[in-house]
């Protein structure tokens, strides 16, 4: 990631890192992916932008709860369907 990052800014390229989303909270307990702190982490390094989309989206489930989050993972745990987009 790191490298793609540098690559992108020797382009004169904005970069936004962006951390991956939960999975649903309700039916999953894994709590939070290496990958949210890697993102990050590697964000800091190269000074660019991070957006930790992983808490943003956590906040909003806790707040619609479990009924209204379940809706959008009609399948699975990880899928989200058009309104859980």
């Amino acid at each position: 990631m790191s490298d793609a990052i540098k690559s992108f800014l020797a382009k004169n390229a904005s970069v936004i890192v962006s951390s991956q989303t939960p999975n649903n909270p309700f039916r999953d307990n894994g709590g939070v992916p290496v990958y949210v702190a890697y993102a990050q982490q590697v964000a800091t390094l190269t000074n660019v932008t991070y957006i930790n989309h992983f808490n943003y989206t956590m906040k909003v489930y806790n707040e619609q709860g479990a009924s209204k989050v379940n809706s959008y993972f009609p399948q699975d745990n990880i899928h989200t369907n058009t309104a859980g987009e």
